[in-house]
């Protein structure tokens, strides 16, 4: 299914760690936050989203779990969730469906949804996180991230760790490489050169369970501490890579 959805004024892009961002008019909370008539871009689901479609002011996510969750917009009861109210900002789950393999927003009605559902239990995966998810890196240091993963649907599998987009001068190592899918490992991140220009960019981290990946991404200041460069020492961007919508598919 396509990365990206929109309806209505309002847009959603689906990123490849199981992120949903969004931007556009939010009059109903759409967008996963307080209605307003504009909204800049934002992050309205965290992980774990598989699927995307937007519906006339209400958003609907298709989760590895087997879950719905919608957002928004819910006079007909399009929200799916058995609730008695006009709107909600925040995602709420669509009862009765537990292996949802995906979810359509109807395009001749507004008001009307539909899940495609598997007889099958869903295959076991995994998601890929981090704490903290974004570090400063100063020259001839190094900073360290865990990378905490979580099992779904009663995944066992065992994830190895890779890191890709580093630039020349930085390393990274997982400490362990291997980790069963509930477990942790820690990312540390190694500066040995200068390097210009002093920037933030996005690492991307992959599991690998056999045909399975899972990504993530850590956002990376490059800073200089010392005055005489000229370059101040900046803190991390929040999601600075969006100023570019930097949007790929879900693997």
């Amino acid at each position: 299914m396509p990365p990206v959805a929109a309806r209505y004024h309002f847009a959603l892009a689906l990123r490849s760690d199981g992120s949903v961002w969004g931007w556009g008019s939010n009059p109903q909370g759409q967008l996963g936050s307080l209605p307003g008539s504009v909204t800049n871009m934002t992050k309205v689901m965290q992980t774990g989203v598989t699927q995307i479609a937007a519906g006339a002011n209400t958003s609907y996510f298709t989760h590895d779990n087997g879950q719905v969750l919608s957002v928004g917009h819910n006079p007909e009861g399009q929200l799916g969730a058995g609730i008695e109210v006009d709107r909600s900002s925040t995602p709420v789950a669509v009862v009765g469906l537990t292996r949802a393999t995906r979810v359509s927003a109807s395009s001749a009605n507004q008001h009307n949804a539909f899940a495609f559902s598997s007889t099958q239990p869903l295959p076991p995966t995994f998601r890929l996180g981090f704490s903290p998810d974004s570090g400063v890196l100063l020259r001839n240091k190094t900073i360290k991230s865990q990378v905490v993963t979580s099992a779904v649907n009663g995944s066992t599998q065992s994830i190895t760790l890779t890191a890709t987009g580093l630039p020349s001068g930085v390393t990274a190592s997982f400490n362990p490489p291997v980790v069963q899918a509930g477990g942790t490992s820690v990312m540390t991140l190694t500066r040995n050169t200068v390097i210009e220009p002093f920037d933030t960019l996005e690492i991307t981290v992959t599991g690998t369970a056999g045909s399975t990946s899972r990504q993530s991404f850590y956002l990376l200041t490059l800073a200089d501490p010392n005055p005489a460069s000229g370059h101040a020492v900046p803190g991390p961007k929040n999601d600075a890579p969006f100023t570019r919508l930097l949007v790929r598919g879900n693997s």
